[in-house]
């Protein structure tokens, strides 16, 4: 499940992820296993929210069905916060039974898809780590408390195997404790893949798997790397640019893939396909942080310190987090340094260095 697709980033709560669930789990097994399911509970909740969530002439078209359930969230992503209000309102207080009846849902979903063929069901929720953390005026309580902490009790109690992507800047606040223990373990920080080592030498073994990332792909369309990029160095560049972190790996590539009309990709091609990106960050970065990125880059431990500004860059992906088997480390994104802003504040860290010494 892509939550941007359900759930509005600035105002979300547990009760519309637990609906988008529901529903995209009907509409799924509908659409990929011709596998309908069916809810009475879920038509009686239905029935009362349609009351106020759809005009006469909606009312009259609409038919009840789980995977109406999803499309209800997709407008009520679009609805104004009263309305979000009005459904929280509503079915808030039957969050315990809502909940089971989900998991009855998912219990009837994993007997109908081992009857096709399929092991199990499991759930992926992904881009929920993008949600910002917003403090409710009355209760004075922020979306991530609210959302995975209180949430998150619903969240693990949901009867299958369940991904769920967190906030980076909750995990390293004092409410990780609190996190692991309503899910029961610690949670897993995906790290970059390690492209280079501290000192900024080149790491053979992280590169190669990068562009093994890019290689599969060529593969499933018969081709190889030799046919899509005019030269080696090409390929390398386009991955050390990366820093290690996949998906950018693979927006990069899209983008340097604009700039040609028939391959094979060209160097030239690959930094104006990035340049686009490192003109994003330029625009992006607080002035405040420039210091802070030189002095990263500088700082042969490369460590930060667990403050407000290191995690806001690690979450804007200026800082890039690597581990690999070691302790944490982190370094600027390779795009940053490309920056003449960061150019000029690494020239001013050094020769502030300089005259200390």
């Amino acid at each position: 499940m892509d939550a941007d697709d359900y759930l509005s980033r600035q105002d979300v709560e547990i009760i519309e992820i637990l609906l988008a669930i529901v529903g995209l789990v009907a509409q799924s097994l509908r659409d990929e296993a011709n596998i309908n399911l069916e809810s009475s509970y879920f038509q009686s909740r239905w029935e009362e929210l349609k009351e106020f969530a759809l005009t006469p002439v909606e009312m009259e078209k609409v038919e009840f069905s789980l995977p109406s359930i999803g499309k209800f969230t997709t407008k009520l992503k679009r609805a104004d916060v009263n309305f979000r209000q009005e459904v929280r309102k509503k079915l808030t207080p039957q969050l315990p039974s809502l909940l089971d009846e989900i998991n009855l849902v998912l219990e009837r979903a994993r007997v109908e898809l081992k009857k096709c063929g399929y092991q199990d069901l499991a759930l992926v929720i992904d881009n929920l780590e993008k949600i910002p953390d917003v403090i409710d005026q009355e209760t004075k309580q922020g979306t991530y408390y609210r959302v995975f902490i209180v949430g998150g009790e619903q969240l693990s109690a949901i009867d299958a195997h369940t991904v769920i992507t967190i906030p980076l800047p909750l995990i390293h606040s004092p409410q990780r404790s609190s996190l692991a223990q309503t899910f029961g373990e610690e949670p897993l920080v995906l790290p970059m893949v390690k492209i280079e080592e501290k000192n900024g030498d080149l790491y053979v073994d992280g590169l190669q798997l990068m562009q093994k990332v890019l290689h599969c792909r060529f593969e499933i369309v018969g081709s190889h790397e030799r046919d899509v990029f005019d030269s080696q160095d090409t390929f390398e560049h386009l991955c050390r640019m990366s820093g290690g972190h996949v998906r950018n790996l693979l927006i990069y590539f899209r983008s340097s893939s604009d700039y040609v009309d028939s391959l094979p990709i060209t160097k030239d091609a690959v930094s104006r396909g990035i340049r686009q990106h490192i003109n994003a960050y330029s625009r992006s970065i607080p002035e405040k942080n420039w210091e802070l990125l030189a002095r990263l880059h500088l700082d042969p431990d490369r460590y930060i310190p667990n403050d407000n500004d290191h995690q806001e860059m690690l979450g804007d992906l200026s800082i890039l987090e690597y581990m690999n088997g070691e302790e944490p480390w982190y370094a600027v994104n390779p795009v940053v340094r490309e920056l003449d802003k960061f150019k000029q504040a690494l020239e001013d860290a050094e020769q502030d260095e300089g005259e200390t010494s």
